[in-house]
């Protein structure tokens, strides 16, 4: 007769460590603009970088949560057009897409495209690295805020 070994099974736990499913729930996150949960999906020892350059965080070069770019493009949205995965590494090849609120009609509408390369440890981004087209960005964001020179704030 065969002995039959008890095998542990893994512990289960509330989250993908799938780096295509902790990219595609960090990017839902952040278009519903839930950073709270967008968040819980960066690793505390996140390493970033934009274009090559060290950046302080993922939030603050992620250009979903730019607050100018939010403000002159409310229905900005990242899609994800084609994510490979090897291992515990991801690249994700997306297309970023807003129309100008009425307040900054002069701007074009944004469509942006680049890519990501994503590690992911513990069920959470480790490392990422954004590759995008800056200049085009920084020319949009650059006529907004010269528009919003020219708007006032909205009393809140």
């Amino acid at each position: 007769m065969a002995t039959r070994f008890d095998v542990p099974r893994p512990a289960r736990r509330n989250y993908s460590v799938d780096p295509a499913d902790v990219f595609e729930a960090y990017n839902d996150a952040v278009n519903l603009r839930d950073v709270r949960t967008a968040q819980t999906l960066l690793s505390p020892n996140l390493s970033v970088t934009i274009n090559e350059r060290p950046a302080i965080g993922f939030t603050d070069g992620d250009q979903v949560t730019d607050e100018l770019l939010l403000r002159c493009f409310p229905n900005c949205r990242r899609e994800i057009l084609r994510t490979l995965v090897q291992s515990n590494q991801a690249a994700v090849r997306w297309r970023l897409r807003g129309e100008p609120a009425r307040t900054f009609a002069g701007l074009p509408e944004l469509d942006v495209h680049g890519c990501m390369f994503v590690r992911v440890r513990d069920g959470r981004m480790a490392q990422v690295a954004m590759y995008f087209e800056d200049l085009g960005l920084r020319t949009i964001l650059a006529r907004a805020r010269d528009l919003l020179a020219r708007v006032p704030r909205a009393a809140g």
